[in-house]
């Protein structure tokens, strides 16, 4: 198995991978037209590449959570602070978060985000500002949050490269995930569209998708030196 037929497989990916980052998103809020807007969304498997990638700058705090009653209870507390957010933005009490994505995502439908962010346990809060990724590890009330979000985060050790849901290795493992669930759908295409035979597609998935990350490992070590 040769360089070109891994090169060929990901050709073949990437129009899957296109098809999926070109679903509309799935808002609960206001116009979304202007990208410096603030907004409360819903993150899903088909929509993050929107609110996560496309703009890596636009701050954004993301909380992962699921239908027990323990994330019932959080869930209706981050709506209010949601809202409460959005509210003083909107009154001109808070600037330095304007365009702000206030996003919550349900990990029972969405495995290719869990697998993203590595969700362990729930609920679990990613904040991203000025380009780098913190993880709220205090205790979760409405005033903890929302002074993480405001002051408190600057406290706390940014997440570095590799382990930063936000950046490359992050889309890595969303890349991962997206294959996996959708392998029964995508492999006999992408056998047709290489020639190869389904078996040899699973094994250029693996030494493919190896070989990505170690480029980005090195990649991202060499850039730290």
């Amino acid at each position: 198995m040769g360089i070109l037929h891994i090169l060929t497989f990901l050709f073949a990916l990437f129009p899957f991978m296109s098809e999926a980052r070109r679903r509309e998103p799935e808002v609960n809020n206001m116009d979304t037209t202007d990208s410096s807007a603030s907004v409360m969304v819903s993150l899903t498997d088909d929509n993050f590449a929107t609110y996560l990638d496309d703009d890596t700058e636009r701050p954004v705090l993301v909380s992962f959570c699921t239908s027990t009653p323990q994330c019932m209870e959080f869930t209706t507390m981050y709506r209010k602070l949601s809202e409460e957010i959005l509210k003083n933005i909107n009154l001109g009490n808070i600037e330095n978060i304007t365009g702000i994505v206030l996003a919550h995502c349900d990990i029972s439908d969405n495995p290719v985000l869990v697998s993203r962010f590595e969700i362990s346990r729930m609920p679990t809060l990613f904040y991203r500002k000025n380009g780098r990724a913190y993880m709220f590890n205090k205790k979760v009330s409405k005033n903890e949050i929302f002074n993480f979000v405001l002051y408190t985060h600057l406290e706390a050790e940014p997440l570095g490269l590799l382990t930063n849901p936000f950046g490359i290795v992050g889309e890595a493992k969303a890349l991962k995930a997206f294959v996996y669930m959708n392998s029964r759908r995508l492999l006999p295409v992408i056998s047709a569209s290489t020639g190869l035979s389904p078996l040899m597609v699973l094994l250029t998935t693996i030494i493919s998708g190896s070989i990505l990350l170690l480029i980005v490992s090195f990649s991202i070590n060499y850039l730290c030196i």
